[in-house]
């Protein structure tokens, strides 16, 4: 449904929307071959083309997509299994006290809880004034997923051109170029991805290059105390002395490192910005990512595909009861995130998608398939015998197999 009424709602009304996602209209998909079959050619090229021996194929086509449903309607309104929506079971004695077997979980009926509440409603918690904006403990931030208003169906152009050749004898040689080009494939933009290009403006470096100059040391086996000082962090986490736990004698790189732990060498961004925002609240700085949500993924539709391939094949229809066929395939697929389904994942980097892009995980350079069959020389009247079972038990017999070979992954 994309079409849902957003009555009441401003944001989509201001937005221009008619409902929670805009319509995806012009999602057509045509499709068109050609097969020229040459009856006679002059000269060399008629001895390779043969008369009537070559048929010459090219198609075009365009498909799209599938939208699974728990993109189209979300976690919380996604139907039946899929729905994996939660919520926090209150105490029983939550409104005074509880009643018999409460907090008695194996007594069915006992504790549970049912959507809705049952007696006075709690009151909450007076409001406090919280400074703004309001980091979270750890662990204590919300994970969300949102479909972009403008999302689009994934599209594949799939092109093809090929030659067969009738050999003689009932054998036919094929070669052929086919291509599959995908585009507009949903991905996922993490909006909470952590600003690693931040650059200081005194000293001009940026935070990727002082923690990639720190964490090479600690990789190496120097550890946080021996660091030198950064001067991303020289500026940006100005001493304070004792201030945030981090002792006077430690330099700024120093305090980073140790508050941040493994986190640090092992490339876990999200937990070194998070120690270095707690830092920097700590003295009145502003705290560089926002921490109002641990993730908040939107999926879009701006992923891309490239699947290229040189296809041949040899194949006959009977020669003395010999039927077979064998195909090589060597091809190359390239994309932006390696996904056979729908993922919930969001691009590695979500400032550069296009930094990884590359061969997907499921590319096989080389593919080779054959598949025989073989009716056994035996049958009726092969055996001189006065029984006719004899006839019958060995005749009709035929053995067949399946030969598959492909390069690794």
């Amino acid at each position: 449904q994309t079409n849902v009424p957003a009555i009441g709602y401003e944001p989509y009304a201001k937005a221009g929307l008619s409902g929670l996602w805009n319509t995806d209209y012009g999602n057509l998909a045509p499709r068109a071959s050609v097969a020229w079959n040459p009856a006679t050619a002059p000269g060399f090229l008629g001895k390779i083309v043969g008369n009537s021996k070559t048929v010459i194929r090219a198609g075009f086509g365009i498909a799209y997509d599938r939208i699974p449903l728990n993109l189209a309607m979300g976690d919380t309104l996604a139907s039946g299994f899929s729905q994996i929506a939660t919520l926090a079971t209150p105490l029983c004695n939550a409104t005074g006290v509880g009643g018999t077997n409460c907090g008695i979980n194996t007594t069915p009926g006992g504790s549970a809880f049912r959507v809705g509440v049952d007696g006075l409603v709690p009151i909450p918690p007076a409001d406090t004034q919280q400074s703004f904006p309001y980091i979270p403990a750890s662990g204590q931030g919300q994970w969300d997923y949102v479909v972009a208003p403008n999302f689009k169906t994934g599209k594949t152009y799939n092109f093809d051109l090929t030659i067969q050749r009738d050999l003689g004898k009932g054998i036919l040689a094929e070669a052929g170029y086919i291509a599959h080009l995908g585009r507009k494939l949903p991905e996922g933009l993490e909006l909470t991805q952590v600003p690693y290009m931040f650059k200081d403006p005194v000293s001009g470096q940026t935070f990727a290059q002082a923690y990639d100059a720190s964490a090479t040391l600690l990789r190496g086996g120097a550890t946080a105390g021996t660091l030198a000082d950064q001067p991303f962090f020289a500026n940006e986490f100005p001493k304070i002395a004792g201030s945030a736990g981090c002792p006077s004698a430690l330099n700024s790189t120093q305090c980073v490192v140790g508050q941040a732990g493994s986190a640090y060498a092992n490339g876990n961004l999200t937990n070194v910005f998070t120690v270095m925002d707690n830092i920097r609240t700590s003295i009145g700085l502003p705290a560089f990512a926002n921490h109002q949500a641990t993730g908040l993924d939107v999926h879009n539709s701006q992923g891309a595909s490239n699947y290229n391939a040189l296809i041949l094949t040899l194949r006959n229809n009977n020669w003395h009861g010999l039927v077979f066929q064998s195909s090589y395939t060597y091809s190359k697929s390239l994309d932006t995130e390696s996904a056979t389904t729908f993922t919930y994942a969001a691009y590695g980097n979500s400032f550069n998608p296009n930094s990884e892009y590359g061969v997907s995980s499921f590319d096989r350079t080389h593919i080779f398939n054959s598949l025989f069959s073989y009716n056994l020389p035996f049958g009726k009247g092969a055996f001189k015998s006065s029984h006719n079972w004899v006839n019958h038990a060995v005749g009709g017999w035929y053995v067949s197999g399946i030969v598959q070979a492909s390069s690794g992954l």
